[in-house]
């Protein structure tokens, strides 16, 4: 990856004394934040900017004219407070085929298809909302094994993991960039870096691991390697998935494959991973590459220097990919290790045809370097799209890129469910329509598909086949329908996206309606309708199972005649937003409708909802203000 910068300074472990020396500083500091003082009167700048770099550190790049165009978020301890998880994942704007990969600075995190919980590619184990720490199995993990004359053997971890001897590495260093994650350890005179990056268009990521002897004396050295697949059926039924589970081995190609063979699995993934060259060894069974007991420091295979070469066949202990090289170092000399893993056709000649093609683009020379510039680019596009140039560069590095980075790739792989939040993917693609509307061409027409004729919306909808949708009718979904539409015409100009024709989706039978189509425009214009058509008898919108605060889905509960004033604001807005496209298409008659819900609900609002000094947040069914100054609690 290209660089305008020095040598990055390697990573250090603090002293006891230090270390207690910043936890102190760091309570004074917090102590004045809970006193309503600024961090300022507790410590100086310099102790401050110390504190602020105590665990990672920010690199700005900018361009010839000023713009900060280029960050990377650079991690220099092992040992932080908790895990920096980082996402990379693809760049293209499709609906479907898109490749997450989240690591952590010790080579943990796991790899996904189109969503992390419905489609792990290597072991998840973490299902928690939104998945932030890696369980035992959910990482890569790289070993180097040497033997010494006196026979030996010495192992130890490529990258270092917290609790295990950290003191042991120096020259630590986790580069998390833009699509991509670098990390650099030494340890017992070998160097190590690992690049991973996944690229712009294939569901794979791509691995180079360079390993370099800094001694003066020859190493004979051996890698293992271990990923644990994570190809578990969905939706997930009451079934051992070890049953299904097979290994595949393409000699030729240097592959191994994980595949499960259920046929109730609605969204099939068959794992791949194969390295440029070929490997000395390999093991498929969990069992038989780590060995029996749980409190095994390393792996059998690594600790006997050998793998059994086993094929994964109903494995007890899970489907592995394990690989085994034995490498020759000179003083000096450096050995570079291509790797690439991700998915593939289930079809065993299929497999072969991809992975050929995959082979012939990555390891060819060049083909690592050459793709690795392409999504570089792609971000570099995205990114230069809309830039700000401030006197205080910590707006400028959220708005140029951290804001930019972190909307796209949410909305590609929304939180961990299997689901699709509906006012949630509205929500990312608002986000997203002033730097990256191709995606939002792409997955809108999805989502307004799944709207209901009269309107409204479900609160999510099944992304797979086989899957249950929810449902409930949170009746803000629809309310995000205009800013998103109208947001992304605003940016585009694209008006014949309004002609496209796009069914409904049926609550009763949980499946499209292809058959009673309507255009983009009427898509939209609906929302307006339904929302306006669903009101209380005091004329603010029904809450049905709830609005945007979802603390507040108990205002709904009977008969769902509680009512949301913020929804009904959402509908003012809404309808205003809709009016400007009402207007360039000349619909005269929903231009009248609109401002009729516009001037009509803004007077409702005032006259209903006005609290004295501000507007209650909504209304129960017995006519209790929610958010009002006679409230007791929730004021």
């Amino acid at each position: 990856m290209k660089s305008d910068r020095t040598c990055s300074r390697p990573g250090h472990l603090e002293s006891e004394q230090e270390a207690r020396a910043m936890d102190i500083q760091a309570a004074r500091c917090q102590q004045a934040l809970h006193a309503g003082k600024p961090v300022s009167e507790a410590a100086s700048e310099e102790e401050l900017e110390r504190l602020r770099k105590r665990y990672s550190r920010f690199e700005d790049f900018r361009d010839a004219d000023g713009f900060l165009s280029r960050c990377t978020h650079v991690v220099t301890r092992i040992t932080t407070p908790k895990p920096y998880l980082h996402f990379i994942g693809s760049n293209h704007p499709r609906e479907h085929g898109i490749y997450g990969s989240f690591w952590d600075p010790s080579g943990g995190g796991y790899s996904c298809l189109d969503s992390v919980e419905a489609g792990p590619v290597t072991s998840d184990k973490d299902k928690s909302y939104v998945p932030t720490a890696p369980r035992a199995t959910d990482y890569r993990l790289f070993f180097l094994r040497e033997t010494a004359e006196n026979g030996q053997a010495e192992i130890w971890h490529v990258l270092p993991q917290q609790g295990r001897e950290e003191e042991a590495y120096s020259g630590f260093l986790c580069e998390q960039g833009l699509g991509t994650v670098r990390i650099l350890a030494s340890r017992n005179g070998i160097d190590a870096e690992l690049l991973v990056f996944v690229p712009v268009e294939e569901p794979l990521e791509a691995w180079r691991l360079k390993l370099t002897n800094t001694d003066s004396r020859k190493r004979r050295l051996s890698l293992f390697l271990l990923v644990h697949w994570g190809l578990e059926s969905y939706p997930g039924h009451y079934f051992d998935p070890r049953v299904v589970s097979q290994g595949l081995h393409f000699e030729e190609l240097h592959s191994l494959i994980g595949l499960n063979n259920d046929k109730k699995n609605t969204h099939p993934r068959t794992g791949f991973l194969c390295s440029r060259d070929p490997f000395d060894g390999f093991d498929m069974t969990g069992e038989e590459f780590k060995g029996g007991g749980p409190f095994r420091i390393f792996p059998r295979a690594v600790v006997e220097g050998r793998c059994r070469s086993s094929m994964g066949e109903q494995p007890y202990l899970g489907l592995i990919a394990a690989l085994q090289f034995d490498l020759e170092l000179a003083p000096g000399g450096a050995k570079t290790l291509d790797f690439l893993l991700g998915v593939t056709a289930p079809e065993p000649e299929k497999a072969r045809e991809q992975l050929a093609g995959y082979r012939k683009k990555f390891f060819a020379p060049g083909g690592f370097e050459s793709e690795l510039a392409r999504l570089e680019e792609s971000w570099q596009t995205l990114i230069g799209r809309h830039q700000s140039r401030t006197p205080d560069e910590e707006i400028d590095r959220f708005f140029n890129i951290w804001s930019k980075y972190q909307a796209r790739l949410s909305a590609r792989l929304p939180l961990s469910l299997e689901m699709v939040g509906y006012r949630d993917t509205l929500q990312y693609m608002m986000g997203l329509n002033s730097f990256d509307p191709e995606f939002v061409a792409g997955h809108l027409p999805t989502v307004l598909s799944h709207q209901y004729e009269d309107g409204t919306a479900p609160r999510q909808f099944a992304k797979f086949a086989g899957a249950p949708h929810d449902l409930r009718k949170y009746m803000d979904n629809c309310s995000w329908i205009a800013d998103t539409l109208v947001g992304y015409l605003q940016e585009t100009g694209d008006f014949a996206f309004l002609e496209r024709e796009l069914p409904f989706f049926d609550p009763q039978t949980g499946r499209l309606i292809p058959e009673r189509p309507a255009t983009v425009y009427e898509h939209g214009l609906r929302s307006l309708k339904g929302l306006y058509s669903h009101r209380a008898a005091n004329g603010l919108c029904l809450i049905g199972h709830g609005d945007w605060n979802d603390s507040l889905d108990g205002v709904g509960k009977e008969d769902g005649a509680g009512v949301s004033v913020w929804l009904s604001m959402a509908l003012v807005f809404a309808a205003q937003r809709f009016r400007e496209l009402a207007l360039w298409k000349g619909d005269s008659g929903s231009v009248a409708l609109l401002d009729k819900i516009i001037g009509e609900m803004t007077g409702i609002i005032n006259q209903v909802a006005w609290d004295g000094g501000h507007y209650v947040y909504a209304i129960m069914p017995d006519g209790t203000p929610v958010g009002s100054s006679a409230n007791a609690e929730g004021k």
